[in-house]
Protein backbone atom coordinates (compact mmCIF):
# COMPACT_ATOMS: atom_id res chain seq x y z
CA UNK A 1 0.00 0.00 0.00
CA UNK A 2 1.38 3.64 -0.55
CA UNK A 3 0.64 6.72 0.80
CA UNK A 4 1.31 9.27 -1.64
CA UNK A 5 2.12 12.44 1.12
CA UNK A 6 3.46 12.88 4.61
CA UNK A 7 1.85 16.37 4.85
CA UNK A 8 -1.27 16.15 6.30
CA UNK A 9 -0.63 13.27 9.05
CA UNK A 10 -3.83 12.72 11.60
CA UNK A 11 -2.85 13.41 15.12
CA UNK A 12 -3.89 10.80 17.56
CA UNK A 13 -2.98 10.34 21.29
CA UNK A 14 -2.09 7.95 23.19
CA UNK A 15 -4.90 6.81 26.08
CA UNK A 16 -3.78 7.44 29.76
CA UNK A 17 -1.41 5.08 30.76
CA UNK A 18 0.77 4.81 28.01
CA UNK A 19 3.86 5.98 26.60
CA UNK A 20 5.95 6.23 23.74
CA UNK A 21 9.63 4.98 24.01
CA UNK A 22 12.53 5.36 21.24
CA UNK A 23 14.81 2.41 20.69
CA UNK A 24 17.91 2.22 22.45
CA UNK A 25 20.91 -0.60 22.30
CA UNK A 26 19.12 -3.57 23.73
CA UNK A 27 15.79 -2.96 22.96
CA UNK A 28 15.87 -5.82 20.29
CA UNK A 29 14.22 -8.48 22.91
CA UNK A 30 11.22 -6.18 23.57
CA UNK A 31 10.33 -6.08 19.62
CA UNK A 32 11.05 -9.78 19.03
CA UNK A 33 8.76 -10.50 22.33
CA UNK A 34 6.06 -8.13 21.13
CA UNK A 35 5.99 -9.79 17.61
CA UNK A 36 6.76 -13.15 19.27
CA UNK A 37 2.61 -12.61 20.48
CA UNK A 38 1.27 -10.59 17.90
CA UNK A 39 2.30 -12.51 14.82
CA UNK A 40 0.64 -15.06 13.35
CA UNK A 41 1.14 -14.98 9.77
CA UNK A 42 5.64 -15.53 10.40
CA UNK A 43 6.36 -17.60 13.31
CA UNK A 44 9.99 -17.43 13.31
CA UNK A 45 10.94 -14.14 14.58
CA UNK A 46 14.43 -13.92 16.06
CA UNK A 47 17.21 -12.01 16.45
CA UNK A 48 18.58 -12.88 12.82
CA UNK A 49 15.83 -11.61 11.10
CA UNK A 50 15.42 -8.43 13.38
CA UNK A 51 19.18 -7.42 11.87
CA UNK A 52 18.44 -8.16 8.10
CA UNK A 53 15.58 -5.81 8.91
CA UNK A 54 17.18 -3.19 10.21
CA UNK A 55 20.22 -2.86 9.15
CA UNK A 56 22.59 -0.32 10.05
CA UNK A 57 21.23 -0.82 13.80
CA UNK A 58 22.20 3.05 14.09
CA UNK A 59 19.26 4.19 12.91
CA UNK A 60 17.04 2.53 15.37
CA UNK A 61 17.25 5.52 17.53
CA UNK A 62 15.29 7.76 15.53
CA UNK A 63 12.96 5.66 13.37
CA UNK A 64 11.83 2.45 15.75
CA UNK A 65 9.09 3.57 18.50
CA UNK A 66 7.47 1.20 21.16
CA UNK A 67 4.37 1.85 23.37
CA UNK A 68 4.64 0.79 26.77
CA UNK A 69 2.58 0.30 29.54
CA UNK A 70 2.15 0.40 33.23
CA UNK A 71 5.31 -1.54 34.44
CA UNK A 72 6.93 -0.61 31.65
CA UNK A 73 5.64 -3.20 29.80
CA UNK A 74 6.27 -3.38 25.70
CA UNK A 75 3.11 -3.06 24.14
CA UNK A 76 3.42 -2.36 20.82
CA UNK A 77 6.17 -1.31 17.92
CA UNK A 78 6.34 0.36 14.42
CA UNK A 79 9.67 1.24 12.13
CA UNK A 80 9.75 4.47 10.44
CA UNK A 81 12.14 2.69 7.93
CA UNK A 82 13.39 3.38 4.12
CA UNK A 83 14.01 1.94 0.88
CA UNK A 84 16.49 3.16 -0.75
CA UNK A 85 15.82 1.09 -3.88
CA UNK A 86 11.48 0.72 -4.07
CA UNK A 87 10.87 0.92 -7.92
CA UNK A 88 14.41 2.33 -8.16
CA UNK A 89 12.95 5.26 -5.78
CA UNK A 90 13.90 6.21 -2.18
CA UNK A 91 10.71 6.02 -0.05
CA UNK A 92 9.80 5.75 3.38
CA UNK A 93 8.49 2.34 4.85
CA UNK A 94 6.27 1.73 7.52
CA UNK A 95 7.89 -1.57 8.71
CA UNK A 96 6.75 -4.09 10.84
CA UNK A 97 3.62 -3.11 13.25
CA UNK A 98 2.62 -5.36 15.74
CA UNK A 99 0.07 -4.75 19.33
CA UNK A 100 0.14 -7.69 21.30
CA UNK A 101 -3.14 -9.12 21.39
CA UNK A 102 -4.52 -8.44 24.96
CA UNK A 103 -3.96 -4.47 24.07
CA UNK A 104 -5.22 -5.02 20.55
CA UNK A 105 -8.52 -2.76 20.08
CA UNK A 106 -7.96 -0.49 22.88
CA UNK A 107 -7.19 2.84 20.92
CA UNK A 108 -3.27 2.18 20.17
CA UNK A 109 -3.09 1.42 16.67
CA UNK A 110 -4.06 5.20 15.33
CA UNK A 111 -1.45 7.18 17.66
CA UNK A 112 1.07 4.38 16.72
CA UNK A 113 0.61 5.10 13.12
CA UNK A 114 0.81 8.42 13.86
CA UNK A 115 3.84 8.54 15.53
CA UNK A 116 5.60 6.56 12.62
CA UNK A 117 4.48 8.39 9.90
CA UNK A 118 5.09 12.33 11.59
CA UNK A 119 8.65 10.82 12.28
CA UNK A 120 8.80 9.67 8.68
CA UNK A 121 8.22 12.92 7.83
CA UNK A 122 10.87 14.54 10.28
CA UNK A 123 13.49 12.70 8.05
CA UNK A 124 12.68 13.53 4.74
CA UNK A 125 10.49 11.45 3.44
CA UNK A 126 7.95 12.64 1.26
CA UNK A 127 5.69 9.79 0.99
CA UNK A 128 5.90 5.96 2.35
CA UNK A 129 4.65 2.97 1.61
CA UNK A 130 3.95 -0.86 3.90
CA UNK A 131 3.58 -4.32 3.04
CA UNK A 132 0.90 -6.39 5.16
CA UNK A 133 -1.04 -9.64 4.56
CA UNK A 134 -4.25 -9.67 2.95
CA UNK A 135 -5.34 -11.79 5.67
CA UNK A 136 -4.79 -8.59 8.26
CA UNK A 137 -8.19 -6.82 7.72
CA UNK A 138 -8.16 -4.57 10.59
CA UNK A 139 -4.33 -3.38 9.72
CA UNK A 140 -5.62 -2.75 6.42
CA UNK A 141 -8.60 -0.63 7.66
CA UNK A 142 -6.01 1.26 9.54
CA UNK A 143 -3.76 1.88 7.03
CA UNK A 144 -6.86 2.95 4.60
CA UNK A 145 -7.75 5.67 7.27
CA UNK A 146 -4.35 7.50 7.28
CA UNK A 147 -5.03 7.53 3.38
CA UNK A 148 -2.86 4.23 1.62
CA UNK A 149 -4.11 3.10 -1.24
CA UNK A 150 -3.74 -0.58 -2.55
CA UNK A 151 -0.40 -0.73 -5.02
CA UNK A 152 -2.03 -2.92 -8.31
CA UNK A 153 0.84 -4.37 -10.50
CA UNK A 154 -1.14 -7.51 -12.29
CA UNK A 155 -4.45 -9.09 -12.37
CA UNK A 156 -4.08 -10.93 -9.23
CA UNK A 157 -3.20 -7.80 -7.38
CA UNK A 158 -7.07 -6.37 -8.45
CA UNK A 159 -8.61 -9.72 -7.64
CA UNK A 160 -7.01 -9.61 -4.19
CA UNK A 161 -8.01 -6.07 -3.86
CA UNK A 162 -11.51 -7.11 -4.77
CA UNK A 163 -12.17 -9.48 -2.06
CA UNK A 164 -10.70 -7.37 0.63
CA UNK A 165 -13.18 -4.42 -0.23
CA UNK A 166 -15.88 -7.30 -0.16
CA UNK A 167 -14.71 -8.26 3.62
CA UNK A 168 -14.62 -4.81 4.23
CA UNK A 169 -18.06 -3.71 2.90
CA UNK A 170 -19.44 -7.22 4.56
CA UNK A 171 -17.79 -5.42 7.91
CA UNK A 172 -19.33 -2.38 7.79
CA UNK A 173 -23.45 -3.66 6.87
CA UNK A 174 -23.01 -6.10 9.49
CA UNK A 175 -21.84 -3.35 12.64
CA UNK A 176 -25.25 -1.43 11.07
CA UNK A 177 -27.29 -3.78 11.67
Amino acid sequence: MILETLKAIPHYDLPENFYFKWYEPGNEKLWLDIHALAEKYIPAMDLKLYHEQFNPLELLQQRQVFIMGQNKQAIGTSTAWFNDDYHGQSIGRVHWVAIIPEFQGKGLAKPLMSMTLKRMAELGHPRAYLSTSSGRIAAIQLYLKFGFKPIIYEEKDKSIWKQIEKTLEMMVFSSRV
